[in-house]
């Protein structure tokens, strides 16, 4: 995406310091832009713009979103960040 916001059709910025982000699709987005430098909110833009457009792809080809991940891959996913917690601990 190379920075390119894209997806974004308004941001509304309210006092107080919220600010309301609206994409192309309708979904809303608030931040409390009092506490964040303007990198990032840009940050937290694109990566609700590319999660977004990650959405659209799935949809377009067919597939559920969010994605379902078996309940073996979970509990594999635990087990594999319990070792690496005790790893470090020690």
């Amino acid at each position: 995406m190379d920075g390119d916001i894209e997806g974004l059709l308004r941001l509304y910025f309210f006092w107080g310091g919220a600010c309301l982000f609206v994409a192309e699709n309708g979904r809303e987005d608030v931040m409390d832009c009092a506490t964040m430098t303007a990198q990032k909110m840009r940050q937290r833009i694109i990566e609700k713009s590319e999660l977004m457009e990650t959405e659209k792809l799935f949809k377009e080809a067919g597939l559920d979103w969010p994605p379902k991940i078996p309940e073996e891959e979970v509990a594999l996913a635990a087990a594999v960040d319990q070792d690496k917690k005790k790893k470090t601990r020690r």
